[in-house]
Formats: C-alpha cells, sequence, structure tokens
C-alpha cells in the first residue's frame, strides 16, 4: 500500500515540476545597487520581483541598515516592467566605467524578463554615460520610495538647466519631472498617473533652452522666495522649479499648489516649461490645465 501512494505522489510531482520551472523561468527582476564612494554616499541594494515583492538590504551611511521586505501594489510594479523597457534600458551599453572624475559612487542595475537579461555597471563619475541612465536610476528609487529606508530624497545631477518636478498628492494628481539640458534635450521622467511610465526623450533645441533661461532671469525667478508652501488649501500637490545659471549657480523654487501667495508668474513659469518640452505627450494632459492658466 505504501509503494504504491509512493508511485502515486512520485507521478503527481513529476507533473507538477515542470509548471514550477516554467514560471521560475519567467520570473521578472530588477536589481539596484549604490556602491560607496569617498564621503557618504548611500550605500544599499535593491531587488524588484515581478509580484511586486522588494528586498532592500541598506549597507552604509542609511537611516534603516540591514534588510527590509514589502510589497508593492499591482500597478506600480507593472508600471516598473514595463516603463523600463520603454525607457530604452537594454538599448543603453553594458558598462560606463571611465574615472573621468574620481571619487564617485557607481550605480549597477540589472533587469530580466522573460529571456532577457541585461546589467549595466555605472560608474557615476563616467562623463560619457547618458543622462537617460541617471533618469532611469532615479526613477526607480522613487518608484519603490527608498527614501523611507535611506532618509535621503533621491536626486538627479545638476548637468540640466531648468528642472520641473511634480510631486504626488492625496488625490490623482500627476506626478513626474521634466529635465530641459543645455543641449537641447528635455527628458520626462513619469511616476503617478500619467499615461507613460519611466523615462522619454525629445529634443527641443539648444536655442529653446537658453531662450527659456534667459526668459526665467526676466521674470525674476532670482528674485523670489525659496518656498510657498502656506496651507491655504489642503490635499494639493507641491511642484519644485530648479534653474542652474550659466556661472553654475543653482535655485531652487519650492510651490505647494495650495498656497495661494505664491506669484503668478511662478506659475505661468511651471506651465511654461512643460509647454516648451511638451510634456502632454506622455502626461495625457495639457500642461496649462493643471493650474487653469
Amino acid at each position: 500500500m505504501l509503494w504504491k501512494l509512493f508511485a502515486a505522489l512520485s507521478v503527481l510531482l513529476l507533473l507538477v515540476m515542470p509548471n514550477f520551472a516554467q514560471e521560475a523561468e519567467q520570473t521578472g527582476v530588477i536589481t539596484l545597487e549604490r556602491t560607496p564612494c569617498f564621503g557618504s554616499c548611500p550605500v544599499y541594494t535593491l531587488e524588484i520581483h515581478e509580484d511586486g515583492t522588494v528586498l532592500y538590504e541598506g549597507i552604509r551611511f542609511v537611516e534603516v541598515e540591514g534588510s527590509q521586505e514589502f510589497t508593492l501594489d499591482p500597478d506600480t510594479t507593472a508600471a516598473l516592467f514595463e516603463g523600463i523597457v520603454e525607457s530604452g534600458y537594454f538599448d543603453l551599453d553594458d558598462k560606463y566605467t571611465d574615472f573621468d572624475v574620481t571619487d564617485a559612487p557607481s550605480v549597477n542595475t540589472s533587469v530580466t524578463i522573460g529571456d532577457e537579461y541585461k546589467q549595466i555597471w555605472h560608474y557615476m563619475g563616467d562623463q560619457s554615460a547618458p543622462a537617460e541612465l541617471y533618469h532611469i536610476e532615479y526613477w526607480v528609487d522613487v518608484m519603490v520610495g527608498t527614501e523611507q529606508w535611506t532618509g535621503q530624497q533621491p536626486w538627479l545631477p545638476f548637468a540640466y538647466a531648468v528642472l520641473l518636478e511634480r510631486t504626488d498628492c492625496f488625490g490623482d494628481c500627476l506626478t513626474y519631472t521634466v529635465a530641459l539640458y543645455p543641449d537641447g534635450r528635455a527628458i520626462y521622467t513619469g511616476f503617478r498617473n500619467v499615461d507613460e511610465y519611466g523615462v522619454r526623450t525629445t529634443d527641443i533645441g539648444a536655442d529653446t533652452v537658453a531662450d527659456l533661461q534667459a526668459q526665467i532671469v526676466e521674470m525674476g525667478f532670482f528674485d523670489w522666495r525659496d518656498t510657498y508652501r502656506h496651507y491655504d488649501v489642503t490635499d494639493m500637490n507641491t511642484v519644485y522649479t530648479t534653474v542652474v545659471s550659466e556661472n553654475g549657480g543653482i535655485r531652487r523654487i519650492e510651490r505647494y499648489e495650495g498656497d495661494t501667495s505664491a506669484p503668478d508668474d511662478l506659475i505661468v513659469l511651471e506651465n511654461t516649461i512643460d509647454d516648451v518640452a511638451n510634456t502632454w505627450q506622455w502626461t495625457g494632459f495639457v500642461p496649462s490645465e493643471l493650474s487653469g492658466n
């Protein structure tokens, strides 16, 4: 009797095991590793699985050290795996490891989707690395929410001329960034409630970017306050506008959309940046409709 039961179980295992193997082959994984630098750069690793499981390991200069695990919601997980492909990750080189600038950290990433696998070694002192790669790395951090463990908000290097960031809110606010570069590229990164998730690039022309920088100065951007965050109206999002001047100076203005004291020209400027970059093609909304102007 026992041998018959054993035989039946063996047959059942043989039938089931190929299905397990097939499921394992289809498992998708995105990984990100930030390595040490000469200073206090956050050091940690991420694994994001297609079932939404996120594994974090905090190593050094982070608020939470050690292992953490949580589950992303299905929409965010799907956006990550679809968005990283649409962002052109698989079209980039496998490594950017020249030491043009010393003492910088590395960001090493990999993506496995079905039979496709890609790994990119990125030393952040390699000046040949495309800006799109920085945006992809930044996008993964924000989508996962690594700030909850690292204690540090993800950021982009200041190689851009103008950066507009529209953050999350209590409702379904559009959440994305668009960076304008001196060479004429506009790089969009979509996070929440937008048509296109991930990174997209369009060429708007170097002259257009230079003209916008001049317009920003004329509008009085550098004379406005750094923050407008009085909560006259609640549950709104926050907009950050950063401008890098020709001499390397940086100015960032934070505007909570519920603060009625913010200059009208600042709102006009935010929408102008969106209009110049044509962000509507990725967000699905005409920029000027965001504030009714």
